[in-house]
């Protein structure tokens, strides 16, 4: 969603601004790093973890990890242990890239959607491939 909207902070900058507001407010903790995009949750059970995000990503990009943080709180921060097991780490990763692929519709950016379908598939088999069966 880069190469479609460009940094998330110029094409939606309220909705950045209100988004980092909110994580921190929830708890996260929020990095700001240069090429990173990522949610990881705490080694132990009980609380948000940290979400490192580039400061020029996409929307889109923050949408995905915000996802991630929603998905970890609607569980109930289960921790690390908790949150990879395969089947509720290819839910996460399927709630997260449909954010994407809602946002490429909504614009009618329809390559952009393609390619984020892509790259959930390579995710799915990522976890399938080390972490086991989604049954």
């Amino acid at each position: 969603m880069h190469d479609v909207l460009g940094p998330g902070v110029l094409s939606h900058p309220q909705e950045w601004q209100n988004t980092i507001a909110e994580l921190k407010k929830e708890g996260v903790d929020v990095v700001f790093r240069d090429g990173v995009m990522a949610y990881g949750p705490q080694p132990t059970a009980g609380k948000p973890g940290r979400l490192i995000i580039d400061p020029n990503a996409s929307i889109g990009a923050l949408r995905h990890e915000t996802q991630h943080f929603l998905d970890d709180k609607a569980l109930g921060f289960p921790g690390m242990q908790g949150l990879f097991a395969a089947k509720i780490r290819w839910r996460m990763e399927y709630n997260a890239y449909m954010k994407e692929v809602s946002l490429a519709r909504e614009i009618r950016a329809f390559p952009a959607g393609k390619q984020l379908v892509g790259n959930a598939r390579a995710e799915k088999q990522f976890i399938t491939k080390n972490y086991g069966p989604l049954n």
